[in-house]
């Protein structure tokens, strides 16, 4: 048995439409350093970064708040993390 769309648009119409449907939800972007206290004497320093391309996320562990903080504020001033926000959980 064969099925027939009925609809004034003929098929060159209906591919052209399904194949210009977007496929992906808009992601909120995120690009953000968060330092976390994870319990006595283990903080960390975390990178995170959401776009439309791409996600990415690193992380690095430290024995005090303030190496945590300082490990931070570097990445902050490198070019690379420019526009990057500090959260301190």
């Amino acid at each position: 048995m064969q099925y027939q769309i009925k609809s004034d648009m003929n098929r060159e119409e209906l591919k052209r439409l399904w194949f210009s449907t977007p496929r992906t939800k808009p992601v909120k972007e995120i690009k953000a350093i968060v330092v976390t206290k994870h319990g006595d004497n283990h903080y960390s320093c975390e990178r995170k970064t959401q776009t439309d391309a791409y996600w990415s996320s690193s992380s690095a562990n430290f024995n005090t708040f303030e190496q945590a903080l300082e490990r931070a504020n570097t990445m902050l001033d490198s070019e690379i993390h420019e526009g990057y926000e500090l959260i301190i959980n």
